[in-house]
This record gives C-alpha cells, sequence and structure tokens, in this order.
C-alpha cells in the first residue's frame, strides 16, 4: 500500500495521484467533472497522457486524452526501455516515462486510466521516497454489495454477474455514442467486460476504493447543472481524498477480498 497524503500544491512534496478501475466505471466523467466544478484543484493537476492504439471516441482530443498512434507504431515502442507498453482490453497503450519524470519534480501529477498501466506506475514509484503516492479505484459495486453476493455464492457466479453488469454498461455508454453495435464493437464490449473481473481482484492494490454505480452510461454526471447520485458522491469522495487524504465514503479492501 502507498502513503496516505493530503492533496498539496506543485510547491510542496511532489504528489503523484493514480486514478483507475474497469471500463466504462467512471473514471473519464469523474475527472471531467472534477475539472469544471473544482478549477482550483484541476489547475494543480498535471496529467499524464498515454499513448493508445485505438481510435478518438467522441469528444476525445490528440494530446490531451490520448496520443493516438497504430498498433505497429506502438508495438515498436515494445524495444524502448522508456515506455511501459501493455496490451490492455483488446487495446494496445504505452507511457512514456522519461516525460513523467520532469513532470514529478515541479508539479502534482494525475494518472487516469486503465487497472493494469496504473499497477505499473505503482510498482515503479512506491519505492521512490521523493515522490508521494495516492492511489484510488472506481469500483461499479460497493464492498457490502460484493460481500452479499460472495454469502450466496452457490446460486450466483460472481465472475459472470460483474461481466454482464459491465457489459450492460458499456453498451449503453456505445449508444450514448450514438454508434451502431457491429460484431467488432461486440467483441470489444465483451474482452473490455469479462477484464473486469480481474481488475477489480488488484482492487486492494490501491490506498482508496470509491464505489461509483453511475458509470460512464450514466445522465447523472451532466443531467442536471451539478452531478447527481452516485456521481456527486464519488465525485466529493475523490475531492476529500485530494484535500485530506481519507474519506468516509472511500473503502479498502483486503488482498483475495475477491476470490
Amino acid at each position: 500500500m502507498t502513503d496516505h497524503v493530503s492533496f498539496s500544491p506543485p510547491e510542496h512534496e511532489p504528489l503523484l495521484v493514480v486514478i483507475s478501475g474497469p471500463s466504462g466505471v467512471g473514471k473519464t466523467p469523474l475527472k471531467s467533472t472534477l475539472d469544471k466544478h473544482f478549477p482550483e484543484i484541476r489547475n494543480q493537476l498535471i496529467k499524464i497522457v498515454l499513448y493508445n492504439s485505438r481510435n478518438p471516441r467522441p469528444g476525445e482530443t490528440e494530446g490531451q486524452d490520448y496520443h493516438f498512434r497504430s498498433r505497429n507504431y506502438l508495438n515498436q515502442l515494445r524495444q524502448d526501455e522508456q515506455y511501459i507498453v501493455i496490451d490492455v482490453r483488446g487495446d494496445i497503450q504505452a507511457l512514456n516515462l522519461i516525460e513523467l519524470g520532469p513532470l514529478l519534480e515541479n508539479h502534482t501529477v494525475l494518472f487516469e486510466g486503465n487497472t493494469y498501466i496504473a499497477l505499473e506506475i505503482l510498482k515503479r514509484f512506491e519505492s521512490d521516497l521523493k515522490t508521494k503516492l495516492l492511489s484510488v479505484f472506481l469500483s461499479p459495486m460497493s464492498k457490502a454489495e460484493i460481500q452479499l453476493v460472495q454469502k450466496y455464492k452457490r446460486n450466483t457466479d460472481f465472475h459472470y454477474l460483474i461481466t454482464t453488469l459491465m457489459y450492460k454498461k458499456l453498451e449503453r455508454r456505445l449508444q450514448n455514442y450514438r454508434k451502431t453495435l457491429t460484431s467488432k464493437r461486440r467483441e470489444n464490449l465483451t474482452i473490455r467486460s469479462q477484464e473486469a473481473y480481474y481488475e477489480l481482484k488488484q482492487a486492494w492494490r490501491f490506498d482508496w476504493i470509491i464505489p461509483n454505480h453511475d458509470g460512464e452510461d450514466s445522465d447523472n454526471w451532466h443531467v442536471m447543472p451539478y452531478p447527481i447520485g452516485d456521481a456527486q458522491i464519488s465525485l466529493h469522495t475523490f475531492v476529500e481524498l485530494l484535500q485530506k487524504g481519507h474519506s468516509d465514503f472511500a473503502e479498502k479492501w483486503e488482498k483475495n477480498f475477491i476470490l
């Protein structure tokens, strides 16, 4: 586990904030809503921009959301030690470690993205005494809800349940983008939703878990001038973690909590 620290301005001790979770769980709208409603925090966070082999989604901008590159280009980066290159849910993503170093010397840096690169970042920086870490995992279910499923596990396959839950979220997200569910996209949704179970098994490695039922498919992030429902709770929980280093709404999970 990483050190728990309060959010601090760039002129203080370097801080690396990592927020992750399964595809469609709500990472992107959480960051967007934070930027909109807490500009004082947004102005102190420098976002890490990953390389990604997939095409941009509606509203995504080159160099701001990702560096969009071909699969061939990213495969070539595997030979370069300055990059972390990982196959993620059918895509290839990469992080330039050389670019990250100077940012951490002068800024508070935010990584918002997939679980596997997040874990690589934590592994590389958890022994770096110069950089404090605050790691957060967004989960589509709370600890109490998962325990309830485990209590009745004789009649419930949790892997199947979480896969089905996330598939429906991702399907609704696709509909929100007004995209047709082609066979190729259906295959991609299947890969992403099936991976959610294995990512949840890694959630205990993060300092805090925020249960969030309002994924990227939910209107609760933007239907009103201010987020409502779980979107609102998740936003304020994340802000409290940044400002105080703890929150009553954030959870901690034990190793092997999900079998």
